[in-house]
Formats: structure tokens, C-alpha cells, sequence
């Protein structure tokens, strides 16, 4: 028989870790505190995931409301710019009417005279 085999004959199974039973209390306590380590690695692991996921989300949003703000602003503008009175006025402009004016000889508008 091996001298060693009465130590590890009996074996605690937790949730899915296996640890032998006859262990001194430190090895047992160095087992706890990795187990607690591996256990709030995955926990924040699966935060990471949730916080990834949210991001991408977020990115998703900010892109598509980009997409509505650029084309309300084009949109605008354009409304803006369609709506000013000198694109469907046909009068000719104060600078044209004026150099007809000089070209007939006329140097001034008629005067009228007071009335008394």
C-alpha cells in the first residue's frame, strides 16, 4: 500500500470543482481564495460582455441619429434656400432699371410739385 493513499481516498466535490478532503487548512484556504478569484474573473467577464454589447448599442444610435441630423440640416437649408422671394421674383433688378434709366437721357425721377 502507498504511504500517501489514506490522504486523497475521500474527495469533497463541489459545483464543479473536485478537492481532496484531507487536506491541511492552508491548501484548503489557497483552493478557497482561487476559487473566489476564478469566480469574480468570469463575473467580470460576463460585466465586460454587458458593457461591450451597450457600446455597441450606443455606437449604433449615435451613427443613425447622425444619419437623421445630417439630412434635417440638408433639408432645411435647402427649404430655407427654396423659400427666398429673389428665386421667383421676375423683376429686373434696382441696378439694371437704373442704367436703363441713364441710357434714355433721364437723370432723375419726375418731380411733382407741392401741393398748397
Amino acid at each position: 500500500m502507498h504511504p500517501y493513499s489514506h490522504s486523497v481516498l475521500s474527495v469533497v466535490a463541489d459545483a464543479d470543482n473536485v478537492i481532496p478532503r484531507q487536506l491541511t487548512p492552508e491548501i484548503l484556504s489557497a483552493f478557497e481564495g482561487v476559487r473566489f478569484i476564478a469566480q469574480h474573473i468570469k463575473d467580470a467577464d460576463k460585466d465586460n460582455e454587458i458593457v461591450e454589447d451597450w457600446k455597441y448599442v450606443s455606437m449604433v444610435l449615435d451613427r443613425f441619429f447622425l444619419c437623421v441630423f445630417t439630412a434635417a440640416c440638408v433639408l432645411g437649408t435647402c427649404g430655407i434656400i427654396f423659400q427666398a422671394p429673389s428665386l421667383y421674383d421676375n423683376t429686373a433688378p434696382i441696378d439694371i432699371q437704373m442704367t436703363r434709366i441713364t441710357q434714355y437721357g433721364i437723370s432723375s425721377p419726375p418731380t411733382v410739385a407741392p401741393r398748397l
